[in-house]
């Protein structure tokens, strides 16, 4: 029998609660919690799910419910607000807990309530710990019994599963002790744990490391050749090989450090090589040199619970880059760049809703020109981001296949997200600035039969000022539309206890854009598309190291000037490196 097929028949006994069967110390048992909350919640509205909630809060502070399930009521209404997105939800699964103590069914459904829906933009991965760390430690002396049997061994998988995503991130755990990895043996979880991860990554793109936006880069360095070329125009030829895709080599290797009240210190290794990637000189824009990149650097991440107001993750980090290449005329130059980052992301639930805003500030301290006029020596570079998620966990009713045909049902998706974008990317050059803005928006729909559905809009604009002069024969803007279709060949997050074989999850990407010029040239307007491929392995050989392996191949057609370049892209992570609190949209 599989572990879905026993999970289905686990539910289904425990949402028959009506004659428990009392666990040690005369408790009715910690897992006849999900069993009901779940059924009251499979296909019912929210405003069923606050009369259910406010129910059973009722007959608590009326003292109306039997003492051997007043923890149980605790957690159901815990669960309950959970789904509703009730702050109180929190309180309610301390009382559950300290009603009966010895159950570690309550820590686990805190710790899960703590880290899959609570945090901003990361998981509130301290407090998420603490709770499961506490479920192992209770289950050594405890025996949870229902309907179908003691529920120790489910309690335990689960608890185990959970500790493994909660950090899957960090790559492979170097020190001996495991309340940090797995098998996560009962010691102290304040104790540090130091991971290793590394990634490598070989890939063909016309997008680079600084500007995603290939249109626009494009588009900007055609004009400086037909500035650096007039009274000549460009060349078919010369605009054709300005669309390129560079070859490009991308390793990382990362030391963690993680201890619960300090969050994650990050320290990290970073090289890249880009064949042929950076035009030498614009007077004649067919030539190219390769660009080396060397970043040595350090970051730092951590989660505050700070409700019934919001949630907070705060992140800073700093690097040392060397790299060469990118000095027009002088590809041999070493440029020595230290980089500094702030990153604050704060969420909190409206309704059984939730917000989350992220903020970025990144600054560039780029070494001056040693030589040239003296205004024309100082270079630096800002970087400001900022982002808003909206998503909709509410059930909606939408069509389901249903016998053969789609019917209308009420179900729970893994949330409807509206969100917006806006970065400014401001870089001196001297008396020259050159500004980058970008703005997009967009939806994404998850966990629709399997599928989720992203369309997103990209709004590109590349200006040029010297002496604070606007230059409009340099400057441009664009146009970016998104469609990305994601099928879950092999879903996770369907089995809540360890999976059976070390391929966890397996997800096909379709990915599609057009890009449209809206002034300037419109030389690089172009289509895009392809297939992606996205696997999980976990290895509990490693101690419970997880693997992330990628590959895609793409097109991107220029029609303008009639050519078609092949991409492609093959990835292996150990663990992930630090890259920002993702967005709830991602």
């Amino acid at each position: 029998m599989n572990r879905i097929r026993k999970w289905q028949l686990l539910a289904g006994a425990l949402a028959l609660w009506s004659q428990p069967v009392l666990a040690e110390g005369g408790q009715a048992p910690g897992f006849l919690c999900l069993g009901e909350s779940e059924s009251l919640m499979r296909g019912t509205s929210l405003d069923e799910i606050r009369r259910e909630r406010d129910h059973r809060l009722e007959a608590l502070e009326q003292g109306k419910v039997a003492e051997p399930l007043i923890a149980h009521t605790h957690c159901v209404v815990a669960e309950l607000m959970r789904r509703v997105g009730d702050a109180r939800a929190d309180d309610e699964y301390r009382a559950a807990i300290a009603k009966n103590p010895r159950e570690p069914a309550y820590e686990l459904w805190y710790g899960r309530y703590l880290m899959w829906s609570r945090g901003a933009g990361a998981p509130l991965s301290e407090s998420a710990e603490l709770h499961y760390t506490r479920a192992l430690e209770k289950l050594g002396g405890y025996q949870g019994m229902t309907q179908v049997g003691s529920t120790a061994a489910v309690a335990r998988e689960w608890t185990t599963r959970n500790l493994l995503s909660l950090y899957q991130e960090d790559g492979l755990a170097l020190l001996p002790y495991g309340a940090k990895a797995y098998p996560f043996g009962q010691t102290n979880a304040a104790l540090p744990q130091l991971s290793l991860a590394a990634t490598a990554n070989v890939a063909r793109d016309t997008n680079d490391l600084w500007e995603q936006a290939d249109v626009r880069r494009f588009s900007a360095e055609a004009q400086v050749a037909r500035q650096r070329l007039s009274p000549d125009p460009l060349t078919r030829e010369q605009l054709r090989a300005i669309a390129r895709a560079p070859l490009r080599y991308d390793g990382l290797v990362r030391l963690r450090l993680r201890q619960n009240w300090l969050g994650v210190l990050d320290g990290h290794y970073r090289q890249v090589e880009l064949k042929n990637s950076q035009i030498t000189a614009f007077d004649d824009p067919t030539r190219f040199n390769d660009v080396t990149v060397k970043e040595l650097g350090a970051d730092w991440r951590r989660s505050l619970p700070l409700y019934p107001a919001l949630d907070v993750t705060l992140e800073a980090g700093a690097a040392a880059q060397d790299r060469s290449g990118l000095v027009e005329g002088d590809p041999a130059r070493q440029e020595r760049i230290y980089i500094y980052r702030g990153a604050p992301t704060i969420s909190r639930f409206i309704g059984p809703d939730k917000l989350t805003l992220t903020g970025a500030y990144v600054y560039f301290d780029i070494q001056d020109n040693p030589t040239g006029a003296l205004d024309e020596r100082p270079r630096e570079r800002v970087l400001r981001a900022a982002a808003v998620d909206y998503a909709f966990y509410r059930p909606f009713v939408l069509p389901q296949v249903q016998d053969g045909t789609f019917a209308g049902k009420r179900v729970n998706t893994r949330g409807l997200h509206f969100f917006a974008t806006a970065m400014s990317d401001d870089e001196r050059f001297g008396t020259t600035v050159v500004r980058k803005t970008t703005y997009g928006g967009g939806s994404v729909l998850k966990g629709w039969q399997g599928f989720d559905f992203m369309l997103m809009g990209n709004y590109f604009r590349y200006a040029t000022e010297v002496n604070r002069t606007a230059l409009p024969q340099l400057g441009s803007s664009q146009w970016r539309s998104n469609v990305r279709i994601m099928k879950r060949l092999l879903d996770e997050e369907i089995t809540p206890g360890m999976p059976p074989s070390a391929l966890t999850s397996l997800q096909l990407v379709i990915p599609l854009r057009h890009d449209l010029a809206l002034s300037g040239p419109n030389d690089y307007e172009n289509v895009r598309g392809g297939v992606e491929l996205w696997g999980k392995l976990l290895a509990p050989g490693l101690r419970g190291s997880t693997f992330l392996i990628n590959a895609s191949v793409e097109a991107q057609y220029f029609y303008h000037l009639d050519k078609v370049i092949a991409l492609a892209q093959v990835g292996v992570r150990l663990g992930w490196p630090s890259f920002g609190t993702l967005p709830a949209f991602f």
